[in-house]
């Protein structure tokens, strides 16, 4: 869960903040993506690790990390979609502020995502252990 969060954090929180083309398209994407079955991600993968795939050389096909591969495909695309309808439930005016406070804009993306971790649950441990 932790390689899923590492991608879908990102991807949730640039296509929640940013304003480009296709937008929409990657959104649809990731709603789709959170849909996909198991059995297909691990028709994937094994079609990429398995000796006549491209991956083969790699000699993963009897091994942990294909499934772990195959955890971060189906992770990822439901991590993204909770970052980013966290930072859809956020105030508007996180983003523009820290900008014009004179940070990069990276740096401002990481302030909303400290804004926002209660609403993907990142807080929760944290409040348990103060009741």
């Amino acid at each position: 869960m932790i390689f899923a969060a590492l991608v879908g954090v990102p991807v949730g929180l640039t296509v929640a903040a940013r304003e480009f083309r296709g937008k929409r398209a990657t959104i649809t994407a990731l709603n789709t993506l959170m849909a996909m079955p198991t059995v297909v991600i691990g028709l994937i993968v094994y079609s990429l690790i398995s000796p006549p795939g491209p991956l083969r050389l790699l000699g993963l096909l009897f091994s942990r990390k294909p499934m772990i591969i195959g955890e971060v495909l189906l992770a990822a695309p439901i991590v993204a979609n909770y970052t980013l309808s966290a930072v859809k439930a956020a105030d508007s005016r996180i983003l523009p502020r820290r900008s014009r406070w004179g940070r990069v804009r990276w740096a401002a993306m990481v302030q909303l995502g400290r804004e926002v971790r209660f609403g993907r649950g990142g807080g929760r441990n944290r409040r348990l252990r103060a009741a």
